[in-house]
């Protein structure tokens, strides 16, 4: 949903509809509407209770996590190619 900025003394965003977006270090926040099966939302709540942590909190942590891990598979993959490709004559010769 398109955003127009007011300038304030925190900076402040407005969403259309008037809801108040905070910007943060990474970005701006936005409400966002999750639908989760009964059991993803039995799971949720004893993970935030668990962790201590909000509902909100544990979906933003699981988010990032899950990208985190799969860039990284996506670096490891990448790093190995250029090691097979690079390599490929000296590990020919270390496999004999």
């Amino acid at each position: 949903m398109p955003c127009r900025t007011v300038r304030r003394a925190s900076f402040v965003a407005f969403s259309l509809d008037g809801t108040i977006v905070h910007h943060k270090q990474m970005g701006v926040t936005m409400a966002t509407t999750v639908r989760l099966s009964d059991e993803a939302e039995l799971r949720l709540a004893e993970l935030a209770a668990l962790l201590h942590l909000s509902k909100n909190a544990v979906i933003e942590k699981a988010v990032l996590e899950m990208d985190e891990r799969t860039t990284r598979r996506a670096r490891v993959r990448t790093a190995f190619d250029v090691v097979r490709t690079r390599d490929a004559e000296l590990l020919e010769r270390l496999s004999r």
